[in-house]
């Protein structure tokens, strides 16, 4: 994707620019984890208090 599309980028910058993006990525996915055990522990408090 990168090695054509932008020919002013260098190969460090490339593979900053790929480093980074994992990054985000795994960090976008521990969010969503997070909002779904968020889910499930306000759906449990739920049930006890009603």
């Amino acid at each position: 994707m990168l090695n054509n599309k932008y020919k002013w980028l260098d190969d460090d910058d490339k593979a900053r620019l790929i480093e980074t993006t994992n990054m985000l990525i795994r960090y976008l996915e521990e969010v969503d984890i997070s909002i779904e055990l968020a889910q499930i522990i306000l759906q449990s408090i739920t049930r006890q208090v009603s």
